[in-house]
């Protein structure tokens, strides 16, 4: 028989999910976190599926980013119907901003992302099983798939087995058996507030990409449990040509900054947990260092028309890429001749022929 422990007395799954029920109606656990940025034509759906989550034990915190369109009022209307959701009103300003806004309004000892424009099925809350929650040090996992706005499958699909990684080599297993390195994204995890607070981990709003992966290893740092469910029971929708916070073109700009902060971060888990030997080195590097330097400059060369910018771009990969020669290690041969390009191919030469390969792309 399955059971659940409440208070260290084990008791049946169905009694034990009952009384969690009963005991936490107004006593949340579980904070849902929802940026809102001219989402009007998905919120409603996002909001609905959280109304009908299978447990009681949550809040609902609306952070509108300034819409310009009918958001707003869309989650007024539901926070006026339930008592459980919350709209805050802010000026535009990213989603890490908004994220962090949820985060610091957060009562909860957990709280968690959803994207406005996504769905949820109803049993996503339970299956990140909160009650084995026992200390702070947790992060717990699930996964999500990818569907178009009528519900059908795209293609892209995380799953996890229902596992606890405690022992001492607990995140290499993850990362290895899980694939959770690469599970950066701000939905599909459950954080632990208290340990944001005393650690004074927050969403960088210096960045608009990959701040959520950023955020996730930040935490990482501090985490001794991982805890991963089966099951995709997040829903995440894409449709052509939306403009909300978490589908947007990446400018060169953007691509340096994320290197800035990316690196040292993942550096900064290889280092703590002793991972440089292993199976997910190489994974870890390619994620943090190789895909940075080709997105860096797959959008330099798409955006800048102005050469001199351009080679003083060059200029600063080429010193980066001195330090970290041994970790980029791309996949393709264009990019294996890169390497040595950008390291002693005179930068006026290499502009000109980078202009030419990309620029036909």
């Amino acid at each position: 028989m399955n059971v659940v422990q409440i208070r260290d007395i084990p008791i049946t799954t169905e009694l034990g999910q009952s009384l969690i029920m009963h005991l936490t109606k107004n006593n949340p656990l579980i904070t849902i976190i929802i940026p809102v940025y001219n989402a009007e034509k998905l919120i409603a759906g996002c909001i609905e599926s959280i109304i009908q989550q299978n447990v009681e034990y949550w809040n609902l915190i609306l952070v509108n980013d300034g819409s310009s369109d009918k958001s707003g009022e869309i989650c007024q209307e539901y926070a006026q119907q339930d008592c459980r959701i919350t709209v805050i009103y802010q000026s535009n300003g990213g989603p890490g901003k908004a994220r962090n806004t949820g985060i610091n309004a957060c009562k909860t000892p957990w709280f968690t992302f959803v994207d406005a424009d996504d769905k949820l099925l109803p049993t996503y809350l339970a299956n990140f099983h909160v009650e084995n929650c026992k200390n702070e040090t947790i992060l717990s996992c699930q996964g999500l798939k990818r569907v178009d706005l009528q519900g059908h499958q795209l293609g892209e699909e995380y799953s996890f087995n229902d596992s606890v990684y405690a022992d001492e080599n607990f995140l290499e297993k993850a990362f290895c058996k899980e694939g959770l390195y690469n599970y950066g994204q701000s939905v599909g995890k459950l954080y632990n507030k208290s340990v944001c607070d005393k650690h004074n981990i927050r969403l960088n709003t210096d960045i608009r990409w990959s701040e959520d992966h950023l955020f996730y290893l930040q935490y990482l740092l501090w985490v001794k449990e991982i805890h991963t469910h089966a099951g995709c029971l997040y829903l995440y929708q894409f449709a052509l040509g939306q403009n909300t916070l978490t589908h947007r073109h990446l400018p060169y700009t953007e691509a340096l900054n994320i290197f800035k902060y990316l690196y040292p971060a993942a550096n900064a888990v290889v280092q703590k947990f002793g991972l440089e030997n292993s199976p997910v080195i190489s994974q870890i590097n390619y994620h943090s260092v190789t895909a940075c330097f080709s997105n860096i400059l797959q959008n330099l060369y798409r955006e800048e028309t102005n050469r001199y910018i351009r080679i003083s771009v060059l200029e600063k990969l080429r010193s980066d890429m001195k330090l970290l020669q041994k970790k980029y290690k791309p996949n393709g041969i264009s990019g294996k001749l890169l390497k040595p390009m950008l390291l002693y191919s005179p930068l006026s030469l290499l502009d000109i022929i980078l202009s030419k390969i990309i620029c036909k792309k």
